[in-house]
């Protein structure tokens, strides 16, 4: 139960073990109440791992570490699972009430089957996943050629990115 018994929007952290300038974190707080950051050590990624020495885990780990420090030390905390996603997600909604999900948008294979998976989740219980723009300044189909098409060269690709960025995209949440 969260210290207040009202519910909470849960920042879900993927890839970005960060509180400055995360914009997934950002629109969590904008929510009214309380917000519970999540990190989910995904065994079906942990699984696949040859070496269970692996290095980016260890790194994960400080990097959990220094995100659990800096949270504490501004009065939060940072709630770690451990398994599935969509059954670490049926545990945590049996225990917690939950208003809200908040996560930055990831396009590999895997992220986006997890993601479905999760979302219709929490959608059969009347809960909004909102995902966001986060690790890239312009999302995959936002600099396109003029037919829709993926650039190929760089220098084109260049000059239409410049041409679609604004200053106000250079400022941290």
């Amino acid at each position: 139960m969260t210290p207040t018994g009202k519910a909470v929007a849960i920042w879900w952290s993927r890839r970005d073990l960060r509180i400055d300038d995360n914009h997934a974190l950002f629109r969590a707080l904008e929510e009214e109440g309380d917000v519970l950051p999540l990190f989910i050590f995904d065994t079906d990624i942990l699984d696949r791992l040859e070496d269970r020495e692996d290095r980016r885990v260890d790194f994960i780990h400080r990097a959990l570490a220094g995100l659990k420090e800096e949270l504490e030390a501004s009065g939060g905390s940072l709630l770690v699972e451990h398994g599935r996603p969509a059954e670490v997600w049926k545990r945590l909604l049996e225990r917690l009430p939950v208003k809200a999900v908040y996560a930055a948008h990831d396009h590999e294979p895997y992220a986006i089957a997890r993601d479905r998976e999760v979302g219709g989740l929490l959608k059969e219980r009347g809960i909004p996943f909102h995902t966001v723009k986060d690790i890239s300044i312009f999302e995959r189909d936002e600099v396109v050629k003029d037919d829709g098409g993926a650039y190929t060269v760089y220098t084109p690709y260049m000059r239409k990115w410049r041409a679609r960025s604004t200053p106000d995209m250079e400022q941290a949440f």
